[in-house]
């Protein structure tokens, strides 16, 4: 079997174990090759269909992967890895554009694989990985808050439906992030807790990591964008991190962090993008259903999509008949057209009031679970944000940040889906600093 590379179009899809990488098992650099976009990491290739990753011509010339026997030497690779554990049991695999597979023997199949209507692939566990949300769940009990659900009537009259409204808010550090931040964080062996841990983000999963190290005694490093709110970057200084700023407009933040990692050996958790983060983030919907009963909708905010994999995961294992939606603002709105169109798209840098949702794109992981699980993605303005902020600020006296009220601004849209029945809303988190709230208030 020879191919070129102009058109080979086979498609490799599998799950990485915790920091297990693509280009790892390649012999590539982690970054720009064989990704659409050169700011986009390598790992975060192009999908097609449900979880498969697109090997486009650049990334096969940059592995040599331009015949038959330098494709069998990868299978090889990525079974090697499978048997050490660095990639997850249970996900996916292969197949091609042109029907029929290549070499779809026994020999090369990965485990769990399957051959048919020229397609080889590999069915998502959903058993196993609602395990890890349920372990998580008990790896925080006593440790993090389990928060309130609240209603309101007339949040019920406005959708048309019983609304249940659970409120990140109260969690510790203000947002849902310290679930998967701690679940991530306690998993480390004693070796890595004492190398440290380091960080991206804006604030919130800054915040959840910093905490997280102080209460598990270990150094954490966060690299924070100099646009930050400043009540996030104080809260995460408080809470023992070391902060390094940086200008978004001119620098990336995973440049930074992997220049980092390398000189301090520190083990990066990544705020969306992380098996165990993700584990620890579905436990926030695992607790509102288990209060509520079986769900009708569930809507969820959007930003690099730990939350909502996490959240799908949990609502799908309950009930499959639950309707999962992601919600995004419309200048970022990265991760509805790559749930739409079947190929990661990104937004660098989006100017949204909604500062938890600026991520670049979806991830590696967290976008073939996205795929999968979710059920639809909507947008909404700038002003329906606003709006839904001041509507839980004076008619529930809840305090929520921009991105936190994303699922309620779905709701209160005029061009809202009917969705009648029991409806969850994950009220994300509340930290917004003073002025913006009050420019918010006054709007």
């Amino acid at each position: 079997m020879r191919m070129s590379a102009a058109r080979l179009s086979r498609i490799f899809f599998f799950q990485k174990k915790e920091n297990a990488h693509f280009t790892d098992f390649f012999g590539l650099p982690r970054a720009g090759a064989g990704s659409d976009d050169a700011n986009v990491p390598a790992a975060n290739i192009p999908v097609v269909g449900r979880g498969c990753f697109n090997i486009n011509a650049a990334l096969v010339k940059s592995t040599g992967l331009s015949h038959g026997r330098r494709c069998k030497q990868a299978f090889v690779r990525i079974r090697a890895a499978r048997q050490r554990e660095l990639v997850a049991p249970g996900f996916f695999c292969y197949t091609s554009r042109r029907g029929g597979t290549a070499n779809p023997t026994d020999q090369n199949r990965l485990p769990g694989g399957r051959v048919g209507a020229g397609r080889w692939t590999m069915e998502i566990d959903s058993e196993k990985i609602f395990q890890r949300v349920q372990e998580a769940h008990q790896r925080l009990a006593g440790i993090a808050n389990k928060t309130p659900v609240m209603t309101s009537r007339t949040l019920d009259r406005l959708a048309a439906a019983d609304v249940y409204l659970k409120c990140e808010s109260f969690q510790r550090v203000g947002a849902f992030k310290f679930r998967g931040a701690y679940n991530a964080v306690s998993l480390l062996s004693d070796e890595e807790k004492a190398r440290g841990v380091l960080t991206f983000s804006s604030g919130n999963h800054a915040q959840a990591i910093a905490l997280s190290g102080t209460l598990l005694g270990v150094q954490t490093t966060v690299v924070m964008p100099d646009d930050a709110p400043a009540t996030k970057r104080a809260a995460t200084e408080g809470y023992g991190a070391r902060v390094i700023g940086y200008d978004p407009k001119y620098q990336s933040r995973e440049s930074i962090a992997k220049t980092l990692q390398a000189e301090t050996g520190a083990t990066l958790i990544p705020p969306y993008d992380h098996l165990d983060v993700i584990a620890g983030q579905g436990t926030a919907a695992l607790e509102l259903i288990t209060e509520t009963g079986r769900l009708d909708a569930l809507l969820v905010p959007c930003g690099g999509g730990g939350l909502l994999s996490g959240s799908a995961i949990v609502a799908k294992a309950i009930a499959s008949s639950c309707r999962v939606i992601g919600v995004e603002p419309e200048l970022a709105d990265d991760a509805t057209r790559s749930f739409r169109t079947g190929r990661l798209h990104s937004v660098h840098n989006p100017p949204t009031i909604a500062d938890g949702t600026r991520t670049p794109s979806l991830g590696s992981i967290t976008f073939p679970l996205v795929r999968h699980y979710v059920d639809d993605m909507l947008t909404v303005s700038e002003e329906e944000i606003i709006a839904a902020v001041r509507f839980l600020f004076y008619r529930t006296k809840l305090v929520v940040e921009p991105s936190g009220a994303l699922g309620v601004a779905a709701l209160l849209k005029e061009a809202r889906p009917e969705l009648p029945g029991k409806v969850g809303v994950i009220i994300s988190g509340g930290n917004i600093d003073g002025p913006t709230m009050a420019e918010i208030l006054r709007f």
